[in-house]
């Protein structure tokens, strides 16, 4: 019987210890936190056994909320308040509107590169600058819109151009972002709380002897570094970064110069397609004007009816090619107004000449790879990654630091649990990374692939640019002979439809030669008209490969 009370005994005390440890866990959940608490596992064990906190979801969690969900409803019901679709209730939209304009593109460009501004800007100096809106402004006299303006305007007001400028931006704050790292760098914090700071006894007993006492506390710090050598690596990682901004200068250049070249497209063809206009409109005149005579000459017994249903269907023909010309000249006055916001209409036709472009081939392969900011964009580039694997190797090396560290802690409470603690210090140290189990080799074979990379695309650029240039000046040498043959062509052309027409008067040529003989004579103007403007685009296509478009279309005569 003795044996058996003491074991009641012993069981009532672990009890009681048991609802002790139950009655701390509800205080420590309440003052402290519900969060794991280092370097301690008992009062992690015992914050775990929170009653407070919210259950784990689970399937009775789920059946609750199932049952809970026709009460909600019919709640919502009753105040009126509708319910939000499902499919977006969690999601949060955003406007689909954007919120930069076209306005906004010149200050963008202009503080990422005050060259570019300066050149393009005085050649559009009532479009570019901001304040002036998107609508189809007319140009300041009544001269029309010269390509000097018009790439102005494009190069300037185009959303590209905003965003790659916002680009070279962003790399200005990366190096900033990379100076900080030689500078000091201080960190101070403070809280105040409560805190619990005790021990118990695990033998003979578990838990035994609790002394866990509570109390305020109050904790206030500071952390100081200052990077005193750690050779080169800094250094080496603000040049990548001063390297990538040249880089995304020279990429804005490059788009400036596409952008340019688009321009430039856009225009002659308004001007080409506005001269087949002209062209085609005098053929509709002229085969109406041949209809009403052959329709006379059909009254008066001169001619058949076959004669009036051929130059009738022939009228139908023209017609259906002006049209296309048309469609071609509204979709020419699209792309320009969609690249520059300017009024297509008061486009008008200036001098025709080429501007200066290198004498051949070879001249301007070499000005090309001086000057085109695409190759020197990809140089740059490679800069900044060998400046990147240079920061990198440096890392592998020993750092030098002067760190200082300070903290405060001031406890108030019982008289087991109130003092304050200072803890403070202010030293070099020398930090070395002995293994890293190669993630740091593993990055420098990384960058050097990197730099691989980008040089197969420098190769890959410059061979782009070698063929493109080749196509350029041969297609420059083809439409110059087309051209000049199709000004003989006209001359022959009118001439034989002139002669045509007097002896179809006659009654010695029929209504077939007379019509065939004036497509002749479009057909040689379409050529010298198409041919003019191919050389003029092969001339900017040039311009444009080799990196000298913008400056020359702003600055030529015609676009001054």
């Amino acid at each position: 019987m003795s044996s058996s009370r003491v074991e009641t005994r012993s069981q009532c005390a672990h009890i009681v210890r048991l609802a002790a440890l139950c009655l701390l866990a509800l205080q420590l959940a309440a003052c402290v936190t519900t969060s794991s608490v280092p370097n301690s596992p008992f009062l992690t064990a015992v914050v775990r056994l929170n009653p407070l906190a919210r259950p784990p979801e689970s399937v009775a969690n789920a059946n609750a909320a199932v049952i809970d969900t026709p009460k909600a409803q019919a709640a919502e019901v009753q105040s009126g308040t509708p319910r939000p679709a499902v499919a977006t209730a969690d999601v949060e939209t955003t406007s689909a509107v954007p919120s930069a304009e076209r306005r906004d593109v010149y200050p963008q460009v202009a503080s990422a590169s005050r060259n570019l501004a300066t050149i393009a800007a005085p050649a559009a100096p009532g479009i570019a600058r901001p304040g002036v809106t998107d609508a189809a402004r007319p140009a300041s006299n009544g001269r029309g819109i010269l390509l000097g303006e018009a790439v102005g305007a494009a190069v300037l007001s185009h959303p590209l151009m905003g965003a790659q400028a916002a680009k070279v931006s962003g790399s200005l704050a990366d190096v900033r972002g990379a100076e900080g790292s030689l500078k000091p760098q201080l960190q101070v914090y403070a809280g105040s709380g409560g805190s619990y700071l005790g021990s118990y006894v695990n033998y003979p007993r578990q838990f035994s002897d609790v002394a866990i006492p509570g109390s305020s506390r109050s904790d206030a710090g500071f952390t100081l570094r200052q990077l005193i050598y750690d050779f080169g690596a800094a250094k080496a990682d603000i040049a990548r970064s001063k390297s990538l901004v040249d880089a995304e200068r020279l990429r804005l250049a490059d788009q400036a110069e596409d952008i340019a070249l688009r321009t430039a497209n856009a225009y002659f063809n308004l001007l080409e397609q506005s001269e087949l206009v002209a062209l085609i409109d005098k053929v509709v005149a002229d085969d109406n004007s041949f209809a009403k005579l052959v329709m006379l000459n059909e009254k008066q017994g001169n001619g058949t009816v076959a004669d009036v249903n051929r130059i009738k269907s022939k009228v139908i023909e023209v017609e259906a090619v002006r049209t296309d010309v048309m469609t071609a000249l509204r979709t020419a006055e699209d792309e320009f107004f969609r690249l520059t916001k300017l009024d297509p209409g008061q486009v008008r036709r200036s001098s025709s000449s080429l501007p200066r472009i290198p004498s051949s081939f070879e001249p301007a392969l070499a000005a090309a790879k001086q000057s085109n900011p695409s190759l020197l964009a990809l140089s740059a580039n490679g800069s900044s990654i060998e400046h990147q694997l240079a920061s990198q190797k440096a890392q592998q090396l020993p750092r030098v630091d002067l760190q200082g560290d300070g903290l405060v802690k001031h406890y108030i409470g019982n008289q087991a649990a109130s003092q304050g603690v200072v803890d403070s210090r202010l030293m070099v140290m020398v930090s070395y990374k002995l293994f890293d189990g190669g993630i740091m080799a593993s990055q420098v074979d990384r960058i050097r692939e990197d730099k691989r990379a980008n040089d197969f695309r420098a190769l890959d650029e410059k061979e782009s640019i070698e063929l493109n240039l080749r196509r350029l000046y041969q297609s420059l040498s083809s439409n110059r002979i087309k051209e000049t043959s199709a000004i003989q062509g006209i001359a022959t052309a009118q001439k034989a439809n002139t002669l045509y027409l007097e002896q179809f008067k006659a009654g010695k040529r029929t209504v077939f030669e007379v019509l065939d003989s004036r497509m002749v004579v479009f057909t040689m103007q379409k050529n010298a008209v198409n041919g003019k403007y191919e050389q003029l685009r092969a001339a900017y296509g040039i311009l444009r490969n080799v990196g000298t478009l913008v400056e020359t279309a702003v600055r030529s005569p015609a676009g001054s």
